[in-house]
């Protein structure tokens, strides 16, 4: 910049095609916020607006010729004001940071194992910030699934930081702005040449007004979660204030869901909690004419009773320097005013950025890797992806256990129905949290049809499909058809059918009982107890028409009709009744060792020929 430039308290610097001369700048910083620099500028010339537009400028407060603070942003609003003279112009230009570019950006999207800080890297890069620096002084745990959904990529970096005790500020130098993400006071930027007075004075170091306002804070802060994996596991932890406030005891906290399974984060999110009020009553007003303050910067503070590192959280810059202006009396003038905590008090962003709320029903297809048709795990999870999950890489092994709600569960009894890859289920979500989807059915849509037409709308039941590359003709079946004189309960197998009863099994059947057995064997196995068949009106036919017919008893076989009866034991066989005929067509042979006919009453042998001997 040129020597002149830097006399005057504001300078600028920009890519404007005639030279801009500062004159005024009202300029927030806030922790965890974006900051905007209103710059009031003269120029001998039109300047084109569009050509303005997301081109990097720079504001230098100069102080005694030496610049002690700059303002570098991008250029977000540009526009005339007024016309200053006869042919200067005065334009208002307003700066952010690279990251308002987050604020416009929308989009719904699942990440997939990932910590915060890979998430937001992903998120800054694409809104176009050059330069980030990361100063985190614990690892970041690793997330299994963390969705943006229908949120701006600011939104959702913005909770995903105060999810994790983080927050954000801005450095500037003359040609560039560097997004800070930090989570401890140690993190913060130290001011050079930073150290205020308390009192009465005209210097720049001097404090013009000092205000510390005591609040009330909680006295506790509880939180609380649930890990389906180790239901029992305690997620409830707490944390004690540690300010010295009356009546603590009257004002607990608590918190539902802490937004984690894992107990050393639900531990610290309750002290992140806590920590985020304190930090809030603990800030002091002030303000200065020192040019050098930044939101994130510390500096010292010296009052009678000693020095006190503080933290600026906001400030307000206020600057004009119209020496340059035409019609206008010389004139310089800069103020600020602020709000900073003890450096000593560990600052922390309050949750206060709304996570998305997933109300009502979702839809997602069920993902299985290549030749699989289904996928699940030992809780019987399954896979899934939602339509608004625009990755083109998603797949089951890039992709998240979804539990799946059953009509019964328990220890290993209840109701499994597991969905198979590329059905349509409806997915609800624990708390309206995005990140705990819950698979509560399947749904039918254009290309798989439901298992009755229109037509049979009477029937319900289940159908399954067999596994793998089943057919249409290929499935179990269980069906109940309710129309009125055609009800029926029909049971398919495709391969084989089991029963199994651990005690007693009673059949009754009305009317007709019907059992065929196209091919192949039955088999009746009684291993111990008696067998009854009883025929109260009737008659039995047991017929054979290719084979034969065997009956096997250890003691006796008896066939019995009124007074007559056929008895076979391992003594013989005996025929008894009130008349016994025996007539062989042909021939009749009766033999044995010793035999004995016998008429008590009278005993007939005829024949064309007797042979006796």
């Amino acid at each position: 910049m040129a020597e002149d430039d830097k006399k005057s308290l504001l300078s600028i610097t920009s890519s404007a095609e005639s030279p801009l001369t500062a004159v005024r700048i009202t300029a927030k910083e806030t922790i965890s916020e974006l900051f905007r620099f209103d710059v009031e500028a003269i120029a001998p010339g039109t300047i084109n607006a569009t050509n303005m537009l997301n081109k990097q400028a720079c504001v230098a407060v100069n102080h005694g010729g030496k610049t002690t603070r700059y303002f570098h942003g991008i250029v977000s609003e540009f526009g005339v004001l007024e016309q200053s003279g006869v042919v200067d112009k005065l334009y208002k230009m307003v700066l952010v940071p690279q990251l308002a570019h987050a604020g416009i950006r929308s989009d719904c999207r699942m990440f997939f194992n990932k910590t915060a800080e890979d998430i937001l890297k992903i998120l800054f890069q694409e809104a176009g910030v050059t330069k980030t620096a990361f100063r985190l002084y614990s690892a970041p745990t690793q997330r299994k699934a963390t969705a943006q959904f229908n949120e701006t990529a600011l939104h959702f970096a913005t909770r995903l930081m105060e999810e994790e005790g983080w927050y954000y500020f801005f450095e500037h130098t003359e040609d560039s702005h560097t997004l800070v993400v930090t989570n401890e006071n140690n993190g913060f930027y130290t001011i050079p040449n930073a150290t205020l007075r308390l009192g009465v004075g005209t210097t720049a170091d001097m404090l013009v007004e000092y205000r510390k306002p005591e609040a009330f804070a909680p006295g506790k802060v509880t939180v609380k979660d649930y890990d389906h994996d180790v239901p029992d596991k305690n997620l409830k932890m707490e944390q004690n204030t540690i300010l010295k406030h009356g009546g603590t005891s009257n004002r607990p906290v608590f918190h539902w869901p802490a937004l984690t399974r894992d107990t050393g984060v639900a531990k610290n999110r309750a002290r992140w909690r806590m920590e985020a009020a304190e930090a809030a009553v603990s800030l002091i007003g002030g303000g200065c004419d020192h040019g050098g303050l930044i939101a994130g910067g510390k500096f010292k503070l010296r009052t009678d009773a000693g020095e006190v590192v503080h933290v600026v959280q906001t400030i307000t810059h206020h600057a004009e320097d119209v020496s340059e202006r035409a019609g206008v009396a010389h004139g310089t003038d800069y103020s600020n005013s602020f709000l900073a905590f003890p450096n000593s008090v560990p600052w922390r962003q309050p949750m206060k950025t709304a996570r998305p709320r997933m109300e009502g029903l979702h839809t997602a297809k069920v993902l299985a890797p290549a030749g699989e048709e289904i996928h699940t795990d030992d809780q019987g999870r399954i896979k899934i992806r939602f339509p608004w999950d625009w990755r083109e890489d998603a797949t089951a092994d890039n992709s998240e256990w979804v539990r799946v709600v059953q009509p019964w569960a328990g220890n290993q009894w209840g109701a499994q129905f597991i969905p198979r890859v590329d059905t349509e289920v409806a997915v609800a979500f624990m708390d309206a949290d995005p990140d705990r989807p819950v698979v509560v059915g399947g749904l039918y849509n254009g290309d798989d049809k439901p298992i009755f037409p229109v037509a049979e709308k009477t029937k319900l039941g289940f159908r399954s499909r067999s596994v793998t590359k089943g057919g249409t003709s290929d499935f179990n079946e269980i069906t109940l058809d309710d129309k009125k004189g055609n009800e029926e309960l029909f049971l398919h197998a495709q391969k084989d059918m089991k029963t199994e009863v651990e005690n007693d099994q009673t059949l009754t059947v009305e009317n007709d009982r019907t059992v065929t057995i196209n091919k192949g064997n039955e088999t009746v196995t009684l291993k111990q107890g008696d067998q009854t068949t009883e025929l109260k009106l009737g008659n039995i036919s047991v017929k054979c028409d290719l084979g034969s017919i065997t009956m096997e008893a250890m003691q006796a076989i008896t066939l019995k009709v009124g007074q007559s009866s056929v008895k076979i034991d391992q003594m013989g066989v005996t025929v008894s009744g009130m008349m016994i005929k025996i007539d062989g067509t042909v021939m009749t042979d009766v033999k044995g060792l010793m035999t004995t006919v016998k008429g008590d009453a009278m005993l007939t042998l005829s024949g064309g020929i007797i042979m006796i001997g």
